[in-house]
């Protein structure tokens, strides 16, 4: 006959055990969710960044700044990308350093990636300037966009107008 000690050791024991197994079970679910979400990745930047959300200074602009026509082409062989933007600035302030992100969306409508530029440029006032930007990124053979969305992300401001005080002249 077992001593009540032994019998709640063994109880004991009987419950460490069915809690080690459910804790197991729970970290083999998270790494095979984790295996899943690297495997259907198109790419790193995909898988980190996970939504595309501008900054309150892109709304500050406003429609000053317009993302008129983009192009995407991406070449599997080298890993390149090459990007084309036009811009408009319709404001009365020159714009510094737009940022555009471009999501890359399959044929089903599943987006397969995240890609961003930023112009290191000033954008004139009331003009409309063409970009043609080339990186090298890693592509995987899953991406094959069926359609791709870009818009402005970010911006560094208005321009500050450059004040230059000469010095020749006496101050009154």
């Amino acid at each position: 006959m077992e001593t009540p000690d032994i019998s709640s050791r063994q109880s004991e024991n009987r419950l460490k055990h069915g809690a080690n197994v459910v804790r197991c079970l729970a970290i083999l679910l998270l790494i095979g969710y984790g295996i899943k979400r690297v495997a259907e990745a198109p790419d790193i930047a995909g898988l980190l960044e996970q939504s595309v959300v501008p900054e309150p200074r892109v709304e500050t602009i406003g429609a000053q700044l317009e993302l008129v026509d983009y192009r995407l082409d991406l070449h599997q062989v080298g890993n390149r990308v090459h990007a084309a933007f036009t811009l408009a600035n319709n404001g009365d302030r020159q714009v510094r350093d737009p940022v555009i992100a471009c999501e890359l969306f399959d044929r089903f409508g599943e987006r397969r990636g995240v890609d961003r530029w930023e112009i290191y440029d000033t954008v004139p006032t009331r003009s409309e300037e063409s970009y043609l930007l080339e990186k090298q990124s890693y592509v995987s053979h899953l991406v094959d966009p069926a359609a791709v969305t870009c818009r402005i992300v970010d911006v560094h401001g208005p321009a500050r107008p450059l004040v230059v005080h000469d010095t020749r002249q006496p101050h009154h």
